[in-house]
């Protein structure tokens, strides 16, 4: 996997220092959690910046908030995620599609239960369209894995037991405008 993406950076024509663009994104969507972890979808809002190391590639850092419902007590939970993403460009001009990976960490912040931080593994797919020189729009989806296991505790908080390793998913559709500089 390294050496293809050692291979798409030196075919793609590299940027002077002066030339790479950085890109600052608010963006709105959806969330979709995996049943099994008894979240219910919801909206998603978060803001990513990129670096444009080479005109087709670029490297940037995304953070994600949603607020889902726990189906099981009907009470909020907080979900954070910040990934850095590496992003190449598959067309250039002025729409592009592209993909996406990156590595990040996974936060839930459960209202009546115990918090839980995993990291992940992300994966994504989109296509972006400048608006001239400065402005840019995007529609982007992207999928998150990562690994959790059920604990039990008893009244005093004290850990019972703990269940297997599971992998679970969560996916975000998103759109925003970006302003290049």
């Amino acid at each position: 996997m390294l050496v293809v993406a050692l291979s798409l950076l030196t075919s793609a024509s590299p940027c002077g220092a002066s030339d790479r663009s950085v890109t600052i994104q608010p963006d709105a969507g959806v969330r979709f959690f995996n049943s099994d972890v008894g979240l219910g979808t919801t909206a998603s809002m978060g803001i990513r910046m990129d670096l444009g190391i080479t005109d087709r590639f670029s490297l940037g850092i995304d953070y994600l908030f949603s607020s889902p419902t726990r189906t099981n007590t009907e009470r909020l939970a907080n979900v954070d995620a910040l990934r850095a993403l590496a992003r190449f460009d598959l067309l250039s001009g002025s729409t592009r599609p592209f993909v996406e990976v990156g590595i990040g960490g996974l936060r839930f912040n459960f209202t009546d239960a115990v918090d839980y931080s995993a990291s992940a593994g992300t994966l994504g797919v989109g296509v972006s369209h400048r608006l001239g020189r400065h402005h840019v729009i995007q529609l982007e989806g992207s999928g998150d894995l990562y690994q959790t296991r059920v604990e039990n505790y008893d009244v005093t908080g004290r850990l019972q037991s703990i269940g297997p390793a599971r992998w679970n998913r969560l996916a975000n559709v998103s759109a925003g405008i970006g302003y290049r500089f």
